[in-house]
């Protein structure tokens, strides 16, 4: 029975193995199985990369809406506008449940203002569950940031006495010298401090990121490779730009409003006087200490601000009622340093005398410090009381230097002096140029003291403009475009001649200027006379803080910059934005600091709190307004209205000229601004309202100093 059952089964393989029929589906049935494996592997695998490639797209979409759409404000704005724009835009690249996704999650959160997204959603497996692999989760992140070209950043700032007052003033009466503890100044302080962490990503200690509307301090900078600079033109009646400036493009000669010492020189003299040289130079020969104890209280100086060490200024006097209000507490640290008047000790030989030709002379100097206070104070002139910026010297030791010079000696033959002329006169100011050191000096002297003799006339770095054109209508906002040929100072690119003082620029010195009267009181351009010392009285010198070129700065510096700005004087828009065009131009005077990267972009960032502001007795970049009639024909003294109208319709053609060269524009009006003058400041950016911006408080500035950074910013994603 065994042996038949064997027999069976071995006939049985034999046919099945000549069967072809039976082995193919036996071979099928054996491969079924790894062809599922490969076949349904193909396709879940390539789902998975589908849906990852989906919910990156989508990812990077949204985080890029997001980052555009919270722009200088801040992630959570408008009930969390910026992250419901991401969501949306999200859900419009990948819908919930496409390509049979399941448990779909995607979130966006943003930190020093970079927005990152994470998104995942599970992918069910189709035919690999066969080998009980149900599903995969597929996660992915992205990120948009701001990338920073090579960029140039010129701020043109003004600086006039209004920005000391509060947001809803424009004049501050008698405080306008007093920066209020709501002034627009402090605003524009931080504004310009949350700009540049913006743009440059970097943390300024003096600005908390709540005052940048951030959660959080910038951090990380920019990458290495990309160049960020800033420049500052600080303006009011004129700007402070003359130290910038090649010695030979200021000129050897100018001539102001002033007076000339006339002399007897028909022979009544007993002989000759001795006309010593320059002892500006002198060389240190010893020194020694001591202490002096504190002095007695004496004024500061009249429109001299103090800038304390620890940032912002403290003002000369404010109105005060009663003496409590002198009350004020100053920072423990400041004190200012004086350095005394290096007076003649001895020289040799002593006495000179004719024909001597040089005289060595030995000098000593004190050098101290001195400590500040407000006291109470009645003017009668002033018919009020004030608390009055007050000093002494402090119980510090005081030093004593001693110098000596030895110096050339001329001599004059003796005159008797007679009287002043008061008129436009002459001076040689070639003594403001250190050409030993290729350098600019602080002072000169000219012959403007009693009687004649030598007087020390301080140069802080404002400049008188060189050649313009006349205009000779009553309406001149109309003669500027286009700029015409003979207005030199417009010349934005020109080189100057130094042969052609018409091309050259000149000091602006108002300790040499004096205003002259006819004898109704009347201004008058007549030469008028006095036998003695006294004037008509001479104008207010307003220079704002110094302008610079283009630096890579530090947060450091960069805040300290800004800390030196002061607001004194009227409104002239024109000078401002020239100058802040001249330091721009890749094609100009300063085009060794501007064109050195060809891919560099610039922008300027134009802001001001209100509508021009001039009168005739300005000391401006003109000369003195009434008396040197240089932009008008001459015949009479310049109206403040048609001063007005001139400084509007220059600043327009100046605008013109910057759009048209490459250099993107902003205008920021800042405080109570008139309609009238929101016009003109939009006329300014050609009527482009992605340009110009509006801010009635400090928040809204920041605000909008931070969009045109951010704005300046391009985006571009990383992983």
């Amino acid at each position: 029975m065994a042996e038949d059952k064997n027999m069976k089964k071995s006939r049985f393989l034999t046919r099945l193995m000549r069967d072809e029929a039976g082995n193919a589906i036996a071979i099928m049935a054996a491969a079924i199985v790894p062809i599922i494996g490969l076949v349904g592997g193909g396709v879940d695998v390539s789902r998975m990369y589908l849906v990852k490639a989906k919910l990156q797209a989508a990812c990077d979409a949204g985080s890029l809406m997001g980052r555009r759409t919270m722009g200088g404000g801040a992630w959570n704005d408008d009930s969390g506008k910026a992250d419901a724009a991401a969501k949306e835009l999200f859900d419009a690249n990948f819908k919930s449940g496409a390509y049979g996704t399941e448990s779909l999650q995607r979130s966006f959160t943003e930190a020093a203002g970079n927005v990152t997204g994470t998104a995942s959603a599970v992918v069910p497996m189709a035919l690999m569950q066969v080998f009980g692999i149900t599903d995969r989760t597929m996660s992915i992140t992205c990120e948009s940031e701001l990338r920073i070209p090579s960029t140039d950043v010129m701020f043109v700032l003004d600086t006039t006495g209004s920005m000391n007052c509060p947001i809803a003033s424009s004049s501050c009466g008698n405080n306008g010298n007093v920066e209020a503890s709501n002034a627009k100044m402090k605003g524009l302080r931080t504004a310009v401090r949350c700009f540049y962490e913006s743009l440059a990503k970097e943390n300024i200690t003096a600005s908390s990121a709540a005052d940048c509307g951030e959660s959080a301090d910038p951090s990380g900078g920019v990458s290495a490779d990309v160049r960020l600079r800033f420049g500052f033109v600080p303006y009011s009646v004129n700007v402070n730009v003359g130290k910038l400036l090649p010695l030979d493009y200021m000129a050897d000669s100018w001539s102001y409003q002033s007076r000339e010492a006339i002399y007897d020189t028909s022979g009544s003299g007993s002989g000759y006087n001795p006309v010593y040289g320059d002892e500006s130079d002198l060389t240190q020969s010893g020194s020694s200490s001591n202490n002096t104890g504190n002095g007695s209280w004496i004024d500061r100086p009249w429109g001299q601000n103090l800038a304390p060490t620890t940032g912002g200024y403290w003002a000369w006097a404010f109105w005060a009622s009663n003496s409590n209000q002198c009350n004020v507490t100053l920072p423990p640290d400041i004190y200012d340093s004086y350095t005394g008047t290096a007076n003649v000790i001895s020289q040799n030989p002593d006495p000179v005398t004719y024909p001597d030709s040089e005289v060595t002379r030995t000098y000593e100097r004190t050098d101290g410090e001195v400590t500040y206070e407000y006291r109470y104070k009645f003017y009668s002139y002033w018919w009020g009381k004030i608390c009055r910026l007050q000093r002494r010297s402090t119980d510090q030791s005081e030093t004593t230097y001693t110098f000596t010079s030895t110096q050339p000696i001329t001599w004059e033959a003796d005159q008797n002096f007679l009287r002043w002329d008061y008129k436009k006169v002459a001076f040689d100011v070639s003594a403001l140029k250190d050409t030993n050191n290729n350098a600019w000096k602080q002072s000169l002297t000219l012959p403007l003291g009693n009687d004649g003799t030598g007087k020390t006339i301080n140069w802080n770095g404002c400049i008188e403009e060189r050649k313009t054109q006349r205009v000779n209508d009553s309406n001149p906002s109309d003669n500027w475009d286009p700029i015409p040929a003979g207005a030199i100072d417009m010349d934005i690119d020109r080189t100057p001649d130094v042969s052609d003082t018409d091309t050259q620029w000149g000091p602006m010195l108002g300790q040499a200027v004096y205003r002259r009267n006819n004898s109704s009181g009347n201004w008058t351009t007549s030469t008028r006379s006095r036998t003695d010392n006294s004037h008509w009285g001479q104008p207010n010198e307003y220079c704002p803080s110094e302008a610079t070129t283009y630096k890579e700065w530090t947060p450091a510096n960069f805040s300290a910059e800004l800390d030196k700005f002061n607001a004194i004087g009227n409104t002239y828009h024109d000078i401002g934005l020239l100058w802040g065009a001249r330091l721009m131009s890749p094609t100009g005077i300063f085009s060794a600091t501007t064109n050195d990267d060809p891919n560099v972009v610039r922008h300027m960032v134009f802001m001001t709190d209100g509508k021009t502001q001039s009168n005739g007795s300005d000391l401006s970049a003109y000369g003195l307004n009434w008396w040197d009639r240089r932009q008008n024909d001459g015949t009479s003294g310049p109206s403040s209205a048609w001063l007005i109208s001139n400084i509007d319709g220059r600043s327009q053609a100046v605008c013109k000229w910057i759009r048209d060269n490459n250099i993107t524009l902003w205008v920021i009006s800042y405080g109570d601004v008139n309609a009238a003058t929101d016009t003109a400041l939009k006329a300014c950016v050609d009527n482009n309202n992605d340009r110009f911006f509006k801010a009635t408080d400090t928040a809204t500035l920041i605000a909008n100093f931070k969009s045109i950074a951010e704005s300046i910013s391009a985006l571009r994603l990383t992983s």
